[in-house]
């Protein structure tokens, strides 16, 4: 598990290096990594060009504020289903437009 971890986080890292994302879709709930502090570190590499979606399983109300503040754009409950993203990926680029 360390090892698949590890290359989770080079991939991820490498992603969010290369700034050609419009959208970054992140769990809130991730083994050994916290969503909120995941969005910080995206923002903090891509500033506010790409939209974040949190993904949850849970009442997202507890901790939107906090998510929001670290950068969060949208939320979306699990089970998710593609028309769910895709309509707010519509919504978040009709926005930037």
């Amino acid at each position: 598990m360390p090892d698949l971890l590890h290359d989770l986080r080079t991939m991820i890292q490498g992603l969010i290096n290369s700034k050609q994302q419009k959208a970054y879709i992140v769990d809130y709930l991730m083994p050994d990594m916290n969503g909120i502090e995941t969005i910080r570190r995206i923002r903090r590499v891509i500033g506010e060009d790409a939209a974040i979606i949190v993904l949850t399983a849970y009442d997202w109300t507890d901790f939107e504020k906090e998510a929001r503040e670290a950068g969060a754009t949208a939320f979306v409950a699990k089970p998710i289903d593609m028309k769910s993203i895709a309509k707010i990926l519509d919504q978040i680029f009709m926005d930037i437009k």
